[in-house]
């Protein structure tokens, strides 16, 4: 069974609109690369362990930023 039955068959990798020149591959399960790196950037939360998003450094489910979330009031960082 195809994991992706409309798979993304793009010759090269393609991250948000970016052609990186990596040759996507077709893996055992019917999947691209294309195909998961496209998952991937729908549902972060499934595919990181703290759910932040690669492409906006946000939590998926706050919506807050690690840089954010650790700052003061006076803005700089907690840990400084």
């Amino acid at each position: 069974m195809d994991a992706f039955p409309v798979s993304n068959l793009d010759a090269t990798v393609n991250i948000d609109g970016c052609d990186t020149g990596v040759v996507s591959q077709l893996l055992p399960n019917g999947a691209t690369f294309n195909d998961w790196i496209g998952a991937a950037a729908e549902n972060p939360e499934q595919f990181t362990k703290s759910g932040k998003s690669a492409k906006s450094g946000k939590n998926a489910k706050s919506g807050k930023s690690a840089k954010s979330a650790k700052s003061t009031k006076s803005g700089k960082s907690a840990k400084s």
